[in-house]
């Protein structure tokens, strides 16, 4: 579980079905998802706009 969300993964995008809505230029509807997996967190861009993470940018389906 992802402490204070009390789910495995989180998602993030304009839409209201997201856990985090972001709004302005370039937040895509359903634009990355956060998932627990083992003891870490994994941040996955589902093809939004300009996603970095650490300044790299990650292109649809990335991971870090």
């Amino acid at each position: 579980m992802i402490p204070g969300f009390g789910k495995q993964s989180i998602s993030i995008g304009s839409a209201a079905k997201n856990d985090i809505r972001l709004g302005g230029p370039g937040v895509n509807a359903e634009h990355a998802r956060i998932e627990r997996r083992g003891g870490a967190l994994v941040f996955i861009n589902l093809g939004g706009g300009a996603t970095r993470v650490d300044g790299k940018a990650l292109g649809a389906g990335e991971e870090h």
